[in-house]
């Protein structure tokens, strides 16, 4: 699951990244430069092969063990078949869960990579809703919210276009020239650079927003594991009636790819 979110987000970020990086070498990001491919290989990890911790009962942790006085079966999925016990009501994965993934530390990690442009370009945060629907059956499907990522990165375009000027007037700097010297001789105005840089096309934000990926699932022992287009991941889980919380990976890692556990997700069916 991680895969789908992370890897497209990425690749929207990284033409960002070329945007401001070969300016300076004069040369252009254009909106091809950048590979988000749509349809069943999803590119961008978000949350991916969680772990579902069988489910925190009130007053205890479910965890293979008892909870509320009733013995929770251990969350065992295999081969589609879920066993999650029981806790305040019956608490299982199968349904659909809706959450918002924080990508800003993504963002910012990208940015890290060119000190000059980690100095200027810094985002507080970057909000975007993701769903995921477990099927009895052992399948499982993800989809971004689309009007949630057109919504964040509208939220930051300001602040990007202003990091991206001062970043451009150090680069201007630093080559012995003024911002208007860059501009002239890349044959272009600061204005319609930045305007283009930070389009949703640039940016592939439509690609983004129609990001999806299925695969199968399975869950044992806090862990829930998801395959899709070759790939397997494993998170650690917490499960109750209505909340999911994925608290890090199953190795042990609480952070990946700029993404920071707990990933909490919502009952929506």
């Amino acid at each position: 699951m991680m895969n789908c979110n992370k890897k497209r987000v990425a690749a929207a970020l990284l033409c960002l990244v070329l945007a401001l990086g070969t300016l300076f070498a004069f040369a252009g990001c254009k909106s091809g430069d950048t590979t988000t491919s749509s349809g069943s290989e999803s590119q961008t990890e978000t949350v991916s092969g969680g772990t579902a911790n069988d489910g925190t009962a009130s007053g205890g942790t479910a965890n293979g063990g008892t909870a509320n006085d009733g013995t929770a079966n251990g969350g065992a999925a295999n081969g589609g078949t879920v066993s999650t016990g029981t806790q305040t009501g019956e608490a299982t994965l199968v349904g659909t869960w809706e959450g918002t993934l924080e990508m800003s530390s993504a963002l910012n990690a990208s940015f890290a990579t060119d000190a000059t442009m980690a100095k200027y370009l810094h985002v507080d945060s970057l909000p975007i809703t993701v769903r995921y629907a477990f099927e009895e059956s052992g399948s499982y499907s993800l989809k971004i919210d689309g009007d949630s990522v057109h919504t964040a990165f509208d939220a930051v375009r300001s602040t990007l276009r202003d990091g991206m000027t001062a970043y451009l007037e150090e680069m201007a700097k630093q080559n012995g020239m003024t911002l208007d010297e860059l501009m002239t001789q890349n044959g272009t105005t600061l204005d319609k650079m930045l305007d283009d840089s930070l389009s949703d096309d640039a940016l592939g934000l439509d690609e983004l927003a129609a990001t999806s990926e299925s695969g199968t699932w399975t869950a044992e022992n806090g862990v829930l594991t998801c395959k899709s287009t070759g790939e397997t991941e494993a998170l650690k889980y917490e499960l109750t009636a209505d909340e999911l919380r994925l608290t890090g990976l199953a190795s042990g890692a609480t952070d990946a790819d700029g993404l920071v556990f707990p990933m909490v997700f919502r009952r929506v069916s």
